[in-house]
């Protein structure tokens, strides 16, 4: 079985058999210019090691961007994490607190701006590596919660991350977009919006392999989880029946 991914000019093969993969390109190569081993691909760059495995990175990309705004040169720091913004040091996080930030706080952003570029800077060569190998067929699913983390609208921040191949194939970290009583429904919000994510990868996997296992979605709160054991909901949480 063969499945190719293409985006304008730029397409991926993947297949479960050598063989199929090796006619396919034989065929493809007799209509188009085509390179066997993938390097590059909207902006991800890929290296193959050896023991079958891959990683995946953006070193250019994040070079461009420090050269085109004057950070080239910058001294790398470890963390983007400063003293006014909420616990959660990493540039996902930082960028999308920046975006929520008030104008009024202009100089405390550019100071924010400039410590996430040059963590960018100390982090260039970071990169995901997946391999052959490592627990194959099988997804690893985690989700957890800011409980009550928005300052101004006291929204709670969902988050979760799917591993397949020893690295993560999909991760989101997204306010939520009710307020909450309790950390019991703010973690079920969170993982209802962590299962749709599963149902979806499990499809797109099962299209090129066979997942060993049905998924089990990590949840970092007890209630949550004998909530979704228990039919008889308590007098706090009968109105998350449907989630």
């Amino acid at each position: 079985m063969a499945q190719e991914d293409v985006y304008v000019d730029d397409g991926l093969i993947a297949a479960t058999d050598q063989q199929v993969l090796e006619m396919f390109i034989k065929k493809l190569k007799t209509k188009f210019k085509i390179s066997v081993e993938v390097s590059c691909f909207l902006g991800l760059e890929i290296e193959h090691h050896k023991g079958n495995s891959i990683t995946i990175s953006q070193k250019g990309y994040a070079r461009k961007i420090l050269k085109c705004f004057g950070f080239k040169e910058c001294k790398p720091v470890a963390s983007c994490r400063c003293p006014y913004v909420p616990d959660g040091g990493n540039q996902a996080y930082s960028v999308g607190f920046l975006l929520r930030s008030s104008k009024t706080h202009l100089q405390k952003i550019i100071v924010r701006v400039k410590k996430v570029f040059r963590y960018i800077a100390g982090t260039v060569g970071y990169g995901i590596t997946y391999h052959a190998t490592e627990t194959k067929g099988v997804l690893h699913c985690y989700s957890d919660l800011n409980f009550g983390g928005c300052t101004k609208t006291s929204r709670s921040t969902s988050g979760y991350v799917m591993i397949y191949a020893g690295g993560a194939i999909s991760w989101c970290s997204q306010r939520q977009a009710i307020v909450t009583t309790s950390t019991t429904e703010a973690e079920v919000i969170a993982a209802s919006e962590a299962a749709k994510r599963i149902i979806w990868l499990c499809r797109l996997i099962q299209g090129i392999v066979n997942l060993r296992e049905i998924p089990t979605l990590q949840v970092g709160n007890r209630a949550a989880v004998k909530l979704s054991h228990n039919h008889e909901y308590p007098q706090r949480t009968k109105h998350i029946e449907i989630k």
